[in-house]
């Protein structure tokens, strides 16, 4: 009877939701049965900490953390499970910003053990120090790691970022910002180990030697990243074999469709990795995609009509990103400090959003916008101070 409860309730939502049709219904109900016997783990609502959810957890349940700074080095032993940030359904890097894990400096930030493979997705991972993989450390294991940022993490010997021995761990749209290790692979070392690295960006990593990526008897498949001001190199190998393809790498590596360029991020001092619309990164990866974690968002000659000056040295740098779906980030320098209001219309001139006030600081500041049930289409800003007004183009695609 409880069967036939769920078939009807399940046929039900399947016409109201996508009016019977039978591709849809079928997509539908599979989702319905991945899920029907996994839970999902919130931190904090259910759970006070990451860790506490994590050994709560059986094999094949979600832990879904919230934004926030965590300050925890988690462990994840026999079992294998999905960790994540709101990224998993957002798809937005602010999400990724957001969340951060914090290891302190009192060891390796997250850990996983023995033929482990769960999926770790959306985290900003930082300050973990340990003697090798101060940000991760894959022990025989095989995760899938995604759109995770890795930065400021230190390994006393090798990995400052990153450490995978024996499996076959998977790195994907992960950036890997300003890591150090003291002897080998700033970001990424391997032992007796196949690592794949796709659509990732690499950005001032060091170490004693493979400022990016050391491999010893491993094997590292690159594919469509970018790597720059690593020192002393990008890439080292010991020993075994490492491949790039369709990747921009900083003194050059032999591969099909590597390239040596400057990759024109937005702003790398400013941990801002996305690419210039004139990038060479741009539509040059395989199959025509973006090179890097990051795919395209500010231009020479931006949407929003970036580097405009205006009497009293208010500047505008931009959005970011732009196009966007559902946040961006609107970047300007104010040249004193003061009231700051900002509001938001359409096409046709109505305010969709504000005016929202706020006391701002003098130099660069920013305001993050949510276009909260908004359809797709053109949208202009418009940021008014004492010292005049700035008006820019957003563009919103859903």
């Amino acid at each position: 009877m409880q069967s036939k409860r769920q078939h009807l309730n399940i046929s039900a939502c399947s016409r109201f939701l996508f009016g019977n049709r039978e591709f849809f219904f079928l997509l539908f109900f599979v989702f319905l049965l991945e899920t029907l016997t996994a839970n999902v783990l919130l931190v904090p609502q259910d759970f006070a900490s990451i860790q506490t959810a994590i050994d709560s957890a059986q094999t094949g349940d979600t832990v879904l953390v919230v934004p926030g700074i965590y300050q925890e080095n988690l462990q994840i032993r026999n079992k294998d499970i999905t960790l994540a940030s709101n990224y998993l359904y957002s798809n937005s890097f602010v999400d990724v910003e957001a969340t951060v894990l914090d290891g302190r400096r009192l060891s390796a930030v997250m850990q996983v053990f023995v033929r482990n493979k769960s999926k770790i997705t959306g985290f900003k991972i930082i300050n973990g120090d340990h003697f090798y993989g101060g940000g991760f450390v894959s022990d025989v294991s095989s995760p899938v790691i995604t759109a995770c940022i890795f930065e400021n993490n230190y390994a006393q010997a090798t990995g400052g970022a990153f450490y995978a021995e024996e499996g076959q761990p998977v790195l994907r749209k992960c950036l890997f910002i300003r890591n150090t290790s003291g002897a080998f692979g700033g970001a990424i070392a391997s032992g007796y180990t196949e690592i794949t690295v796709d659509h990732c960006t690499f950005y001032g990593n060091t170490s004693g030697d493979g400022g990016a990526v050391s491999c010893f008897q491993s094997s590292i498949p690159i594919s469509n990243s970018i790597f720059l001001e690593n020192f002393p190199e990008a890439i080292s190998v010991w020993s075994g074999v490492t491949t790039a393809m369709f990747s921009n790498v900083q003194g050059g590596w032999d591969g099909e469709g590597n390239i040596n360029a400057d990759p024109l991020f937005c702003n790398a001092d400013s941990n801002d990795f996305y690419l210039a619309a004139n990038s060479p990164c741009i539509g040059t990866g395989q199959n025509g995609s973006d090179m890097g974690a990051l795919s395209g968002a500010c231009a020479p000659n931006a949407v929003v009509d970036e580097q405009v000056l205006i009497p009293g040295g208010l500047t505008l740098l931009g959005a970011f990103p732009n196009p966007f779906n559902p946040v961006t980030r609107i970047v300007f320098n104010l040249p004193e400090g003061g009231a700051v209001d900002f509001e938001v219309f359409d096409t046709r001139g109505g305010r969709v959003y504000g005016p929202v006030s706020a006391v701002l600081k003098t130099g660069r500041n920013s305001v993050l916008w949510r276009a909260k049930n908004l359809g797709t289409g053109q949208y202009f800003y418009r940021i008014q101070t004492a010292n005049g007004a700035l008006t820019g183009r957003l563009v919103l695609l859903k």
